[in-house]
């Protein structure tokens, strides 16, 4: 579930997501932000901040460790609780590439924050993401 505002050159986007298909069924929000220009005809590029929050099963699923997993792995228990998952800043370039295919790329560097960070689970707090695709529309 998610919705889009347009403001200027400003995109706002607010989106709202539960992992059915995963199986832990928690429920997780994303906040973004992103100033956008046009780069020509069918390009854009985009930069601003994202922030990720997620309820307890969502969090437990991600970065708890329960005693069994503890046990078995020699990792610190860990409890983790609703709360904000990361702050981030990206960046995304998209070129339309013929009649029907577009070029994108996205940038992400990102901090896990509070229950995330603390997790026995993670070693470096500091998130980089880079993806680049080509799609096709019909």
């Amino acid at each position: 579930l998610g919705a889009e505002l347009d403001v200027g050159n400003w995109s706002f986007r607010a989106g709202l997501a539960q992992g059915i298909v995963s199986g832990h069924g928690g429920l997780y929000a994303n906040l973004d932000a992103s100033y956008r220009i046009r780069l020509g005809r069918g390009a854009f590029a985009g930069l601003g901040p994202s922030i990720r929050a997620g309820n307890g099963a969502y969090m437990s699923a991600l970065y708890g460790v329960s005693p069994r997993e503890s046990q078995a792995s020699g990792l610190t228990e860990y409890s983790a609780l609703s709360g904000i998952e990361s702050l981030a800043f990206q960046g995304i370039v998209s070129l339309q590439v013929g009649e029907n295919w577009r070029l994108t790329s996205v940038v992400r560097l990102g901090e896990l924050m509070d229950k995330a960070a603390g997790s026995s689970l993670i070693t470096q707090p500091t998130q980089f993401f880079a993806v680049t695709a080509l799609t096709r529309s019909f």
